[in-house]
């Protein structure tokens, strides 16, 4: 990137100083710049692990549901009992769901 592409980046994204500050000090440019862009990056990483771990959680309760509604038994309980049974049967489950998650 560009001490200007770095400039304008920061205008947007961190305080609205002129071009010409951010310009007028090439260490003191890198130097925020490379502060305030991994904040950027992390920031944006932990948005997407959050939207993971939400997708995760919704389709563990769909699973959860599914397995009660098949089977008639709580999922949790049953893994305490036959933790192999129950993974296979929650394999079954996932068979039925393939074409559904494909789409």
């Amino acid at each position: 990137m560009t001490d200007l592409e770095k400039a304008r980046w920061l205008k947007k994204n961190y305080r609205e100083y002129a071009l010409e500050w951010y310009l007028s000090d090439h260490a003191r440019l890198n130097a925020i710049f490379q502060k305030e862009y991994k904040k950027y990056l992390s920031n944006l990483n932990n948005q997407l692990v959050e939207e993971q771990q939400s997708q995760f959680n919704e389709i563990e309760e769909r699973m959860f549901k599914a397995y009660k509604e098949v089977y008639g038994s709580d999922y949790l309980v049953d893994t305490l009992i036959d933790r192999r049974g129950t993974f296979k049967k929650v394999q079954e489950i996932r068979d039925l769901w393939a074409p559904v998650l494909a789409h």
